[in-house]
C-alpha cells in the first residue's frame, strides 16, 4: 500500500508542469498545468490570471497550431517552460459603486428598524404614568373627525382652553409624520393637559411622581371636557369653533348636533311615555342624550342558568 501511494505521488508530480503564457504585452511564468486534466481546468486558470472568459480564449504554442477544449496534453507534447500563447479579450473590470455599500450587520439597530419599519404611526412615550392618557390620546385622534376639527379649530374660547387644543393639535401632526421606529414624546400636552384638569396632575406620596389614573376616566374627559364643551359645531347664527357644520351620523338625530363629542360619540335615545291608567295624560315622547351606556350586571341581573 505503501509502494502504491508512492507510485501516485510521483505519477502527480511527473504530471505537472510549469509553463509560460504570454498575453499580449503580458506574459505569466511559472503558470502550473496539470496534464493529466481537462483543458478547460487550464482555462479555468487564465481567466483567473487575465479576466479573458474561458469561451473566448484561444491557446496556441501546441502541435497543430490551437489546443481544442477536449485535447490530450501528452498527445501535444508539451513540455516543462514551454511558452504559450493567449488570444482573446478580457472582460472589463467592474467599477466601484458611486456610493459606497453599507451592509445591514454593519448599520445602527434604529436605522435597520428604519428600512423595514411599517407606515404605522410612532407611540407615544410614557412619562411617568401617562400610558392611560396615551392609549385614550391614540384612539382618538385616530379618528378622522378629531383630526379634522382640530385642524380647522378657530382657536376660540379662553387662553387655557385655546392652549389645550393647539397642543393637542400639534401632538397630531408630529404622530402623523413619525412612523413606528421612533416614539413622539408628548411634554407640551402633558402639560397642558394637567393644568386644565388638575385631578390628573396627583402626586404620589414622598413625592415619587404622579399617580396612576384609570383610562376610562381619561376618555370620558376627553370626550365630554374637551370635544363636547370646546368644540361646538356651527348653528345658524351662533359663534362655533369649526368652519363648517359636520352632518350628524344618523339622520334623526335632534339633540346631538351641537358639538363634536355628541355628534361622534353621544347617544340618543327616545323614551315613550304613557299612563297605564285609563283616562290619563296624553302619551308623550322625550329625546334625552348621553355618551355613556352603563350596564350594572349582577346576581339580580345575570341570564338564568
Amino acid at each position: 500500500a505503501g509502494r502504491l501511494a508512492f507510485r501516485r505521488q510521483c505519477s502527480k508530480h511527473m504530471s505537472t508542469i510549469n509553463v509560460t503564457v504570454k498575453w499580449g504585452k503580458k506574459k505569466f511564468e511559472a503558470v502550473e498545468l496539470d496534464k493529466s486534466a481537462p483543458v478547460d481546468l487550464f482555462k479555468a486558470q487564465l481567466f483567473a490570471l487575465t479576466n479573458v472568459p474561458v469561451e473566448r480564449q484561444k491557446i496556441m504554442g501546441v502541435k497543430g497550431g490551437t489546443v481544442k477544449d477536449g485535447a490530450d496534453w501528452e498527445a501535444l507534447g508539451v513540455k516543462q517552460g514551454q511558452v504559450l500563447m493567449l488570444m482573446g479579450s478580457a472582460e472589463a473590470v467592474p467599477e466601484a459603486p458611486a456610493e459606497k455599500t453599507i451592509f445591514v450587520e454593519d448599520m445602527p439597530a434604529v436605522d435597520v428598524a428604519a428600512l423595514t419599519a411599517s407606515k404605522n404611526p410612532g407611540g407615544l412615550t410614557n412619562l411617568g404614568n401617562t400610558c392611560y392618557l396615551n392609549s385614550s390620546l391614540q384612539v382618538m385622534i385616530r379618528i378622522p373627525e378629531v383630526s379634522l376639527a382640530l385642524q380647522k379649530y378657530a382657536g376660540t374660547g379662553g387662553e387655557s382652553e385655546k392652549a389645550l387644543l393647539f397642543a393637542m393639535r400639534e401632538l397630531v401632526g408630529e404622530l402623523e409624520r413619525s412612523n413606528a421606529t421612533q416614539e413622539v414624546r408628548p411634554f407640551k400636552f402633558v402639560s397642558v393637559f394637567r393644568q386644565n384638569f388638575p385631578m390628573f396632575a396627583q402626586q404620589a406620596e414622598g413625592g415619587r411622581g404622579f399617580v396612576q389614573q384609570d383610562a376610562q376616566e381619561c376618555w370620558s374627559t376627553l370626550v365630554t371636557n374637551v370635544l363636547a364643551q370646546r368644540l361646538k359645531l356651527p348653528d345658524g347664527g351662533a359663534p362655533s369653533d369649526l368652519d363648517n357644520a359636520s352632518p350628524p351620523l344618523l339622520p334623526h338625530q335632534q339633540e346631538l348636533r351641537d358639538n363634536l363629542g355628541d355628534a361622534l360619540f353621544g347617544v340618543e335615545k327616545v323614551t315613550r311615555y304613557a299612563c297605564a291608567e285609563a283616562g290619563g295624560e296624553e302619551p308623550y315622547e322625550k329625546r334625552e342624550k348621553d355618551t355613556v351606556l352603563k350596564c350594572h350586571i349582577n346576581e339580580k341581573t345575570a341570564p338564568p342558568a
